[in-house]
């Protein structure tokens, strides 16, 4: 799910913005059984922005930050894997623990955890 929503968030930053409405109307037909009843049973889906609430709501993987902890500060370089390769994959847990901890947590929370005053 989350693939498909960067991917319209891409295709929303490259289309002029006078197309975003014909963009969220093509985006809606792609949705097929479950999800296109969920979407269709709203009144609010004018906006991507609340397609991909709904999205989120029904189909995100709800996921703990001790999950996303737990799977960067346990992974280990593979036997067969180069130095930047395992960075990499180090790196893509962390960007996805922090996109965890933004979605979880409040954003005051978020600017006392970071030590910001």
């Amino acid at each position: 799910m989350k693939e498909f929503v960067d991917n319209v968030l891409t295709a929303f930053e490259f289309v002029n913005p006078s197309k975003h409405d014909l963009l969220l109307k093509f985006v809606k037909t792609k949705f097929t059984r479950d999800a296109r009843g969920k979407l269709f049973v709203r009144d609010h889906t004018s906006t991507w922005h609340d397609v991909k609430q709904i999205l989120e709501e029904n189909y995100d993987v709800g996921r703990t930050l001790e999950y996303y902890e737990c799977r960067m500060f346990c992974s280990r370089q593979g036997v067969s894997e180069s130095i930047a390769l395992w960075g990499s994959r180090i790196d893509t847990m962390q960007s996805e623990l922090r996109e965890a901890v933004y979605r979880i947590c409040e954003g005051k929370e978020v600017i006392s955890a970071a030590g910001v005053q």
